[in-house]
């Protein structure tokens, strides 16, 4: 009888001390945030196939809004590695020649990796990255239906504060991303034969959302 309630106390006093932190070995994390990104942004184009060798750079600037949603699993109680898929909608102008507005939207399917430098009970502050790939297609919306598209690769670092009540909560995220497309192309086949065209950004996101918290007793108990 002593040593059940021996044991029964050491159960609840570790299951205590680990719900009193943020994250630990096990815990499984699901989130999803909106937020906004500034850019600027470089487009290189080289003319191919005519004897010209001459490379055209065009700077600029993009924006975006964006929703994302994330898994994260603790393999202990300052790291965890996750999942995302995370969606861009860019903010565009019209066309002053051709009264026309274009469209542009990307799409990333990232992995993360993230350093928990706080986690307490109310209270996380993580450092991470996320990294992966990156799509990203612009509609010209133009009599001759000019459809361009990237493909490459994403990469931020991130800061992120989480506040928790029990296992729901918020966060705040800034964070710094940078995106590479390597060859862009189009639906115009004479336009493919004759530019490659490269595009890459980088710049400033902020992002808010919610996350809640699962865990399982066992494994807090491992930790």
């Amino acid at each position: 009888m002593k040593t059940k309630i021996v044991i029964l106390l050491t159960l609840l006093v570790l299951g205590t001390n680990v719900q009193a932190q943020s994250m630990y070995l096990g815990a499984l994390v699901i989130d999803a945030n909106a937020g906004i990104e500034v850019m600027s942004t470089e487009y290189r184009y080289k003319l191919k196939n005519l004897g010209i060798e001459k490379d055209t750079t065009t700077k600029d600037g993009a924006a975006n809004s964006n929703f994302s949603f994330g898994a994260e699993v603790g393999l202990a109680k300052w790291i965890s590695v996750g999942l995302r898929g995370k969606y861009n909608q860019f903010f565009t102008a019209k066309d002053p020649i051709t009264n026309t507005t274009p469209t542009a939207h990307s799409f990333e399917a990232l992995g993360a990796l993230n350093l928990h430098l706080t986690h307490h009970k109310h209270f996380n502050l993580l450092v991470g990255s996320h990294f992966g790939y990156s799509g990203l297609t612009y509609n010209a919306n133009d009599v001759n239906n000019l459809i361009v598209k990237g493909r490459g690769s994403y990469f931020d670092l991130h800061l992120t504060t989480r506040l928790y009540i029990r296992r729901f909560g918020f966060h705040i995220s800034a964070y710094a991303p940078f995106i590479n497309y390597p060859n862009m192309s189009t639906n115009n086949d004479i336009f493919n034969s004759y530019v490659i065209a490269k595009w890459k950004g980088q710049g400033f996101g902020l992002n808010l959302g919610i996350q809640y918290r699962f865990f399982s007793v066992r494994k807090d108990i491992l930790n």
